[in-house]
């Protein structure tokens, strides 16, 4: 991934139908018009789960938001869910960030932003969600009403019922506590005002504060734009041409797969074909990556037998499963 450019990246609620099928998240397009969010307005709520697909840059920009709420005298902190599978919380925060978590927790009234981040990667290597944010909650010792939480995942690994329900009973919003210390006025209605609350939190139209889902919108052709010129294309305006003639924009709208689209721009001045594009885009997404721990486990060539096997078994399942529902609804 290149050095962080500024995107101004956007977010939107997700719906009820997208959640159901989250391949719907991958053919949104450029919808200036769509009611949508930024980075301050997306922090402000206690509770966020994030998804994108492989590539949008989720950890790019959860990244950068831990360096700017710490450059503004914030208290943030960015985590892989997959350490908290093995290690403490503690144990699992970037170098040179405990002495903050530890001043965080004993200040006991300021606000902390955890990132928490690949739900996908945790399941990947068959980590427990539930443990995992188990392991956090015992860390964060009964600070709960002071951190705000952002979940990244990819939508094809979330499980909408389950995972969200882990979420919100793992890591519960409780606003009640985050009150400054009670007068002796407050102490003396205290059970009073606990009586009217328990009786308000058994009405029905009770507000209850819950995950937020949101989804990393695709990057607009503006956003496309400032890449290419934070990536030193030197004709960002012919860039964006030879896109709309090769119609690549299913590659051009993530940072990732853009930003391989630009190299090939800047060694060969084209960017070939729809089929050519997928070519070189399953050549880069399998070459072996020396600095994971399972590096030379599979050669390039093996790793390319895996992948098209595995496309050949989802094109197999998809299409029974369209002859099942034909033979239903038809025959």
């Amino acid at each position: 991934m290149p050095p962080y450019i500024n995107l101004s990246r956007r977010f939107r609620d997700l719906s009820k139908e997208e959640l159901a099928e989250p391949e719907i998240l991958a053919s949104l397009n450029d919808l200036d018009y769509l009611p949508s969010l930024e980075w301050p307005e997306l922090l402000n709520h206690p509770r966020v789960l994030l998804l994108a697909e492989a590539g949008s840059g989720k950890t790019w920009e959860m990244k950068e938001q831990v360096k700017q709420l710490i450059s503004d005298n914030k208290f943030a902190f960015f985590i892989p869910l997959e350490s908290l599978t093995q290690d403490r919380l503690i144990d699992s925060l970037e170098v040179g960030t405990e002495t903050s978590f530890i001043a965080w927790k004993s200040d006991r009234v300021s606000i902390a932003w955890f990132f928490l981040d690949a739900v996908d990667e945790l399941k990947l290597k068959q980590g427990s969600f539930e443990r995992a944010l188990n392991r956090f909650a015992k860390g964060i010792d009964g600070s709960l009403h002071r951190i705000h939480v952002i979940v990244s995942c990819r939508p094809t690994d979330w499980q909408p019922n389950s995972d969200k329900a882990t979420f919100q009973s793992k890591l519960p919003f409780e606003p009640s506590l985050s009150k400054s210390i009670a007068t002796a006025e407050e102490l003396f209605i205290s059970p009073l005002d606990k009586k009217q609350k328990a009786q308000q939190s058994k009405e029905p139209n009770a507000k209850v504060e819950e995950v937020r889902l949101m989804t990393l919108l695709p990057m607009s052709g503006r956003q496309v734009e400032t890449l290419c010129h934070g990536l030193g294309v030197k004709d960002p305006a012919a860039f964006i041409n030879e896109i709309n003639k090769q119609d690549a924009w299913i590659f051009a709208r993530r940072p990732l797969d853009c930003s391989e689209l630009i190299a090939t721009w800047n060694s060969t001045g084209q960017l070939g074909n729809r089929c050519q594009q997928h070519e070189a885009n399953v050549k880069i997404k399998l070459k072996d990556d020396p600095d994971r721990l399972d590096s030379g486990v599979l050669s390039d060539d093996c790793a390319r037998q895996g992948a098209e096997r595995l496309a050949l078994g989802d094109l197999q399942q998809r299409t029974s499963q369209k002859a099942w529902l034909n033979d239903c609804f038809i025959g």
